[in-house]
């Protein structure tokens, strides 16, 4: 029996606007010439609307009718749609002070409400203070004619964050369900289901931060800079929350303990050369230093082991097994003890126990990095100028996920070798090459503690872009009737000056792919694991994905009439 092709149709309606008002209000005099004073108050409103509905049918009686009359069709397959709304309300001030040039004041404060949050808890007041002292101004300065400038500054202040909240995330939410009602098997009555729990508390992320910074300029300002050192401490962390099974709700999204950060940023400029024959270099350096931990955890908890969360750590830990290498033949009786065998994963036994369990995860490293660096050198000479741009991530572990799986799957190392081409160029044990990076490629014999395999070194230092630049002579410009021609070319991404991962043997195309956040939710699982054989411990950090970035070639011209 033939059966007649049906035709099938969709149509699909999103529509979205966001209206945005400022009100500003502002000040600003000089009294008896030594004090400044600037004042400036406002008030912001933001609505974000989305909406949008979609329709399937299929049966419609002729091709012409397409979409524009789906009444006519034999069968609606689908309608769906959903409404998005969120609005934020803002409030603020800012006082600027100013004595005699030598020391100022600056004090805001800024009141904030977000739709997104729980009823009664939707608005926030946060402060903030800043002091300055022009040392160099001061009488005391005068000898020291080398320093141009000298600047000690001190500040406190609040912010405030909700930002990745649902709109109707703290609302009880239902969805439609099929149930076993009178012993069918398939379930044939029609129910709902609680796929949200009421959140009456969700309320904003607070982070106040402490901070004290000395500006600089000295030989005639060829050197300029700052160092600055600061503290943090966040507060009602909005994360997701692993519930009971028993609520029906995998997790929800709750204000959770506290993190405490301190950091030193270290910013420096020179002017190199500076020859009245044309030729400059200047150069523009900057370094930061951060470390973040959790300093408290939901009733009085230490650790949350299945959410990732430990106290005193950052929240970018990795807590897993550690491996020291893969057994060799010669360690067989050794590794039969642990219920191994040559050619599998050689996990350190922590606590000494003589046994491989959840008593051996261990705080392996973490995502984020020791420090961050960035440098630009700019040349020019006569009407030439040329820029390099250069930036760095030290000391961090990233995560390759893709030479790492599960027992169940069909991806990681020992099934890279199944294929017949694309094969990255591993470096696994055989009896004939007794490594210890990666174990025998046996797919039919896998063993267990994938994860460890994908730790790794995520440093690197790059040059971001280069750029090259040409001014036309003014003279010869408006000779052709214009007022300024520049031709430039640029490269972003030009080449990997660093890069340890880059050197393992499989594919890493651009060591800064790794900066793509992975799974952070209890339901949506992960890579990294902790004894847990499946490999279904959540994480947040970063690792390596498949993408890089593109190596862009720009040429261009500028020209003004």
């Amino acid at each position: 029996m033939l059966t007649a092709a049906k035709t099938n149709a969709t149509t699909t309606n999103n529509y979205s606007y966001r209206v945005t008002q400022e009100h500003l209000l502002s000040y600003e005099n000089i009294f008896a010439q030594k004090h400044s004073v600037n004042f400036v108050a406002g008030f912001t409103n933001e609505l974000a609307h989305t909406e949008n509905s979609a329709m399937s049918a299929q049966g419609i009686p002729d091709n012409s009718n397409v979409n524009s009359n789906l009444n006519l069709a034999t069968t609606i397959t689908s309608i769906s749609g959903s409404v998005k709304e969120q609005g934020i309300v803002s409030f603020f001030g800012r006082l600027n002070y100013a004595f005699n040039g030598k020391y100022s004041l600056t004090a805001t404060i800024r009141n904030d409400a977000n739709s997104a949050l729980s009823a009664g808890h939707q608005h926030t007041t946060y402060p903030s203070i800043g002091l300055g002292w022009i040392i160099s101004n001061e009488n005391f300065m005068k000898r020291y004619n080398f320093i141009d400038n000298l600047k000690l500054r001190a500040g406190y202040g609040q912010t405030s964050n909700a930002s990745g909240v649902d709109p109707y995330g703290t609302l009880a939410k239902l969805s439609t369900y099929k149930y076993q009602y009178g012993g069918a098997s398939g379930g044939d009555a029609q129910g709902v289901l609680v796929t949200n729990l009421v959140n009456p508390n969700l309320t904003w992320q607070t982070t106040s931060e402490y901070n004290l910074a000395l500006d600089f300029a000295v030989l005639k300002n060829r050197i300029t800079g700052s160092v600055e050192v600061y503290s943090q401490r966040t507060t009602g962390i909005i994360l997701n929350n692993q519930l009971p099974p028993t609520s029906g709700v995998t997790n929800q999204q709750t204000n959770l303990g506290t993190s405490a950060a301190k950091g030193l940023e270290i910013t420096l400029s020179s002017k190199n050369i500076q020859s009245q024959k044309g030729i400059s270099w200047s150069t523009d350096y900057n370094m930061a230093f951060s470390r973040e931990r959790i300093v408290e955890l939901p009733n009085g908890a230490q650790q949350n082991i299945s959410l990732g969360e430990f106290v005193g750590q950052p929240l970018s830990t990795i807590y897993d097994l550690r491996k020291i290498g893969i057994w060799q033949t010669s360690e067989a009786a050794q590794a039969a003890t642990f219920g191994q065998k040559p050619g599998q994963i050689k996990i350190e036994d922590y606590n000494g126990d003589g046994k491989i369990n959840a008593s051996d995860n261990q705080f392996i490293g973490n995502y984020q990095p020791q420090y961050t660096l960035g440098m630009t050198n700019r040349i020019s000479y006569k009407n030439f100028d040329l820029s390099l741009v250069i930036q760095g991530r030290i000391g961090f572990t990233t995560s390759v996920p893709y030479v790492s799986s599960n027992n169940s799957g069909t991806q990681g190392w020992q099934f890279l070798n199944i294929g017949r081409h694309n094969q990255p160029v591993l470096d696994y044990w055989t009896p004939t090459n007794p490594t210890n990076a990666f174990p025998e490629p046996n797919a039919q014999n896998q063993g267990n503690y994938f994860s460890t395999l994908q730790y790794y070194d995520g440093s690197f230092i790059r040059a971001k872009s280069i750029n090259l630049g040409y001014n036309v002579p003014s003279k010869l410009v408006q000779k052709i009737g214009m007022s300024s021609l520049r031709f430039y070319a640029n490269v972003t991404n030009p080449f990997i000056i660093y890069a340890p991962i880059m050197h393992h043997g499989f594919s890493v195309p651009d060591p800064e792919s790794q900066y793509n956040i992975l799974p952070t939710s209890p339901s949506s699982g992960g890579n990294v694991a902790g004894y847990d054989n499946n490999n279904t411990s959540t994480f947040r950090g970063v690792g390596i994905n498949a993408g890089e970035q593109t190596r862009d070639f720009i040429f261009g011209i500028n020209a003004r009439f």
